[in-house]
């Protein structure tokens, strides 16, 4: 019985010294995420439950990543000035333009369509939402290829643009709106149009905020 007790308590105990362990990592990694000391993408490496912002409010929240978005859109903009926009709906069809003010126009008619919940027919933001799908699928397919950081500035914006145009429940639209953070982080991580510095400090003049 002894023995028995003995194993028991043993077994207790290094369960419990797991489960320290297991949370001081997702802590440290948290921590890593806002100082910038992550060598892979930031939308990686914290887990669900460590990004507060998907505890901001609905407005807030898009607020931030309507913000973050346009950081980030100076990566669209070089891209798409030295580099020509074709994709194709099929490997051997004939190639065709995605308009270089896409992201801008999108972000534009988002901000102009006020606040949440939005208008659903939005004439300016369906007609955002139509001239993404294309090469959107183009692009899950490989037959619109672009270099990682420009790829997820176009996603970030398009996941805004379909959170507002789809106007799902609110748990959709805060989930999508969660993606497209990651999503710009990713951009600016890779991209280093900012310093780790500079986007911990702005990601915290939001967390200060209050959250529901």
């Amino acid at each position: 019985m002894h023995t028995g007790l003995i194993i028991a308590t043993l077994a207790t105990g290094l369960l419990g010294l797991y489960l320290l362990t297991s949370r001081k990592n997702i802590k440290q990694n948290a921590v890593k995420l806002l100082t910038g000391n992550l060598r892979q993408p930031l939308s990686g490496q914290m887990p669900a439950d460590e990004t507060w912002w998907a505890l901001l409010d609905t407005p807030l929240q898009f607020e931030l990543a309507m913000a973050l978005a346009r950081k980030a859109l100076p990566v669209w903009q070089k891209y798409s000035g030295s580099n020509g926009l074709f994709y194709k709906n099929s490997s051997i069809g004939p190639s065709l333009a995605i308009k270089t003010t896409l992201l801008q126009a999108s972000l534009d008619a988002l901000e102009e369509a006020g606040s949440i919940p939005f208008a659903r027919n939005n004439k300016n933001i369906s007609a955002c939402y139509n001239d993404f799908v294309a090469p959107l699928v183009a692009l899950q397919d490989g037959n619109w290829v672009v270099s990682y950081p420009v790829k997820k500035i176009f996603l970030a914006v398009y996941n805004l643009v379909k959170a507002v145009a789809e106007e799902e429940n609110i748990t959709v639209t805060k989930n999508l709106f969660c993606v497209s953070i990651h999503q710009s982080l990713d951009c600016l991580d890779l991209s280093k149009l900012y310093s780790a510095e500079e986007i911990m400090l702005f990601l915290q003049s939001y967390k200060l905020q209050p959250a529901t």
